[in-house]
């Protein structure tokens, strides 16, 4: 494969029994979209790092994947990574350095208990996934991307609290928080005169929806189902 030098599409997904990527796998400059989901890999060859082009990259539903290698940090023309359904407990903190890194999928990382500081730096981040987690916070810094329209902090069992910068994600449209162990919602939500889409569902201690709801000019889609609410606020009429 090391000859195919004009190779920009590769998909090898749903490999079950590849356990191993070859290290011609660095060669293969060309390469812009590779996806190998769903495999059995356990690693990743350092030398992905020098595959200047590459702009998409599935690892998504290898299990045994635990641990991104540090090259990542290198792969400069990256805009999606999915990292979904492995079994990482942490990422590189030199992941901030992916400038150019809009699609940002780690859903479903069960060890995943907290997120890098290094997340604010991701200047161009517009949807990142982290549902199905172990967060039990969010980084402050987040506040800071200005790009972010989507953020799935859905079915982290542990997250008691958003955090007060979300009211400083001005571009949110939707926001899925849904399955958490939330007991209320920051008031400064109210500012977020984008959001369309805000699932609130099954989180048990959810008691009072606060007045900000009203607020929210732009809210299409509002669920709140299997919460523990007694009443909805007047000014939602």
């Amino acid at each position: 494969m090391r000859q195919l030098d004009k190779l920009s599409d590769l998909n090898l997904n749903n490999n079950k029994r590849l356990v191993k990527l070859p290290e011609c796998v660095e060669e293969m400059k060309s390469l812009t979209s590779f996806d190998v989901g769903g495999c059995d890999l356990d690693c990743v060859p350092q030398g992905m790092g020098r595959l200047e082009k590459l702009s998409y990259l599935n690892l998504s539903n290898n299990k045994k994947l635990v641990k991104l290698p540090e090259c990542i940090e290198e792969m400069k023309s990256l805009t999606r990574l999915d990292i979904g359904g492995c079994d990482l407990d942490c990422v590189p903190r030199g992941m901030g350095q992916l400038d150019k890194l809009s699609d940002l999928n780690l859903n479903n990382n069960k060890r995943l208990v907290k997120l890098p500081e290094c997340i604010e730096e991701m200047k161009s981040l517009t949807s990142p996934d982290v549902g199905g987690c172990d967060l039990d916070c969010v980084p402050q810094g987040m506040g800071r991307l200005e790009k972010l329209s989507y953020l799935n902090l859905s079915n982290n069992k542990k997250l008691v609290k958003l955090p007060e910068c979300i009211e400083e994600m001005k571009s949110l449209t939707r926001l899925d928080v849904g399955g958490c162990d939330l007991d209320c919602v920051p008031r400064g939500m109210g500012q977020l005169d984008k959001l369309s889409n805000l699932n609130l569902n099954n989180n048990k201690r959810l008691v009072k929806l606060l007045e900000c709801i009203e607020e929210m000019k732009s809210l299409t889609r509002l669920h709140v189902r299997g919460c523990d609410l007694d009443c909805v606020p007047q000014g939602m009429g």
